[in-house]
């Protein structure tokens, strides 16, 4: 045996499967146990096919009287040699050869298959006393037999392909090829752990998981927890049926920014092999925006230069088909959204939804960190679009497109807009400097290192402070830190956060300026903050800001408020640092705002989020604390 998990037996007959030979004496015994076998690797995912030299009709009616013959795939029942029969057979499984046992009681036919496939694994009627205890055909639970019933719906399709008028892309046109992206990987852990450790030619990172089942659910749910972590799996339909679940993907999205967006990278990309040549794989990727994949090879697909796809449609979460793509149809013409460090994991599951989505949020260039989430510096950045801010940005290493535009200005008619003004909610925590001159107001700061006033005591000093910090930026950002540093102690001033009127006002210009026929959604941080020590912490001031923000919000019917204790089931999804949770809940947000999206304007926010905020619980320490 090769060291590949089997995937595919392929059986002789004669004096294999059963005793005898068909056409010269008969059958003499029909191996129960044989029989057996088939049904036994069958329940584990692991699926059978036939290379006999006898005649088609008599083998069928052998194995449909003994109820077997839907277990076989892709038979091959003929006089001629038989290597070039099993090459076809594993094509067209769409395999490789070291993933395929080959079962024959004569030397010279083994000799051959072996000859003609290099790599298969080939063995004498022996093995198969024992096939069950080898590793390598441990497989997988399959009780419904869905391997079995997927490879006989890629049976049809390619004998119909084989008769089909037209060339390969006309038959994928002509075949309904639907795909639904499901992101609830909880209640399907294991196909995505299948998925992952079992695929080879569409698996293109190649990052395995734990063999040991209770391992790799417990790393995949680790990874697929984090905050700053998407993922879904990709269920297949065509006219011949539905495929199931077919691949998995899983980015992770950094804090780090340009004009284009945030840094994006693939941990996991991997597709069954029954999708060979539907070109899933590219849709995909083109669908996620052509995050960062570094292809481990081999692979048998190539979803970064393929072209995209134009025979597969998307079944959205509403139920809607979308032909040419997941914007055709939108739930809504535009979505902007102007946020913290959630923005990024919601607008990712709001992108089908839309034709357009515009995203602001906070984000990482170089060596600082900049906080946009706040009502003031909207409005600033609508104002400062001129040569001396794009002069100042240049001295100071920043990126002028982040820190300019109008969140409001020119949107189309039925725009949503989405607004998290959590740098408002904890008005102390973070340093806001403004320019003596223009007027420029920025909130920022030391990557990694938050709540530092650039701009007083001593700057020798305060860079020691740094370098030794436990959240240190890294040493190569200090030169930067201490350019912008000297920048900001001649040119700006620390300035207080805006007092409850004033902010009251700016909120209220806000609302007041969405365009007619508008929604706005004002998403309201939650209020425990868990620290790195792992304690939560209550946090009085994001309370406190977030009933004024209630409160002012009701007086608007254009208006909805959502909060994310509503969408919390349980304290534990609570992560490290603002606005970080496990990746569900962000999930759960933008399901509501798309259902929000699509409802009558007039009945907007009526109905609350189905994760009611739930008490804290007995084991959990709860600290009381104000803005800081």
């Amino acid at each position: 045996m090769q060291s590949d998990d089997i995937r595919l037996v392929i059986w002789d007959l004669d004096e294999c499967y059963w005793d005898g030979t068909l056409t010269e004496g008969g059958i003499r015994l029909y191996r129960q146990d044989r029989h057996d076998l088939v049904i036994a690797l069958a329940r584990r995912g692991i699926v059978s096919s036939i290379c006999s030299k006898n005649e088609p009709d008599p083998v069928r009616q052998v194995l449909a009287a003994h109820g077997i013959a839907d277990y076989f795939v892709f038979p091959s029942i003929a006089p001629t040699p038989k290597g070039e029969r099993v090459r076809t057979i594993i094509a067209q499984a769409q395999l490789r050869p070291a993933t395929v046992l080959f079962v024959d009681d004569q030397p010279a036919q083994r000799a051959e298959v072996l000859a003609c496939n290099p790599g298969i694994n080939v063995a004498d009627p022996a093995v198969l006393s024992t096939l069950l205890d080898d590793p390598r055909c441990r497989g997988g639970e399959d009780p419904a037999l869905t391997r079995v019933a997927h490879y006989r719906l890629l049976e049809r399709r390619q004998r119909d392909l084989a008769t089909f008028t037209g060339d390969n892309r006309a038959f994928l046109r002509a075949s309904g090829i639907r795909v639904r992206i499901d992101f609830d990987l909880a209640a399907r852990l294991d196909r995505a752990v299948e998925l992952i450790n079992r695929t080879n030619q569409l698996n293109f990172t190649k990052l395995r998981l734990p063999e040991a089942p209770e391992a790799a659910r417990a790393e995949l749910t680790a990874l697929v927890g984090r905050h700053d972590v998407q993922a879904g799996l990709v269920e297949l339909a065509d006219l011949y049926g539905d495929y199931g679940a077919i691949g998995l993907f899983v980015v992770q999205t950094g804090v780090d920014r340009d004009e284009f967006g945030a840094r994006r990278r693939l941990v996991h990309f991997c597709f069954s092999c029954r999708t060979l040549g539907m070109r899933i794989e590219s849709w995909v990727y083109r669908w996620l925006g052509r995050p960062e994949l570094a292809v481990v090879g081999p692979v048998a697909a190539d979803p970064i230069r393929d072209e995209v796809p134009d025979w597969i449609s998307q079944t959205g979460a509403d139920g809607v088909t979308r032909r040419d793509g997941p914007a055709a149809r939108p739930a809504v013409p535009e979505i902007r959204y102007l946020g913290g460090c959630e923005a990024e994991a919601i607008c990712f599951y709001l992108r089908p939804e839309t034709g357009q989505l515009r995203v602001r949020c906070n984000f990482q260039y170089g060596a600082l960190f900049h906080r946009v989430n706040s009502v003031a510096t909207m409005f600033g950045a609508a104002a400062r679009r001129d040569v001396a801010f794009l002069r100042e940005c240049a001295q100071l290493g920043m990126p002028y497109p982040l820190l300019t535009g109008d969140f409001l200005g020119d949107a189309v008619p039925g725009t949503l807009f989405v607004f998290n003004g959590g740098a408002d909610a904890r008005p102390t925590a973070y340093p806001r400097y403004r320019h003596v001159e223009q007027g420029w107001e920025l909130i920022l700061e030391p990557f990694e290192v938050a709540g530092v006033d650039l701009t007083s005591g001593d700057e020798a000093g305060l860079l020691d402070r740094l370098a030794l910090s436990s959240c240190a930026p890294s040493p190569h950002f200090l030169p930067e830190i201490r350019t912008v540093m000297a920048h900001l102690r001649q040119n700006y001033r620390r300035v207080a956060p805006p007092d409850e009127a004033t902010l009251a006002a700016e909120m209220r210009r806000m609302i007041e300026s969405v365009p007619a026929g508008s929604r706005l959604i004002l998403l309201l941080n939650e209020s425990r903050l868990r620290r790195r020590d792992g304690r939560l912490v209550e946090l009085t001031c994001i309370t406190d800001y977030n009933r004024r923000m209630e409160a002012l919000a009701a007086a608007y019917p254009h208006v909805t408020v959502l909060r994310f204790g509503d969408f919390l089931a349980d304290p534990s999804e609570i992560l490290i640092g603002d606005n970080h949770f496990d990746r569900v809940v962000y999930w759960r947000v933008a399901e509501e705002i798309r259902r929000l999206a699509t409802a009558p304007l007039a009945r907007a926010g009526q109905e609350r989020g189905s994760f009611p905020t739930l008490s804290l619980g007995a084991g959990l320490m709860l600290d009381s604390a104000g803005c800081r």
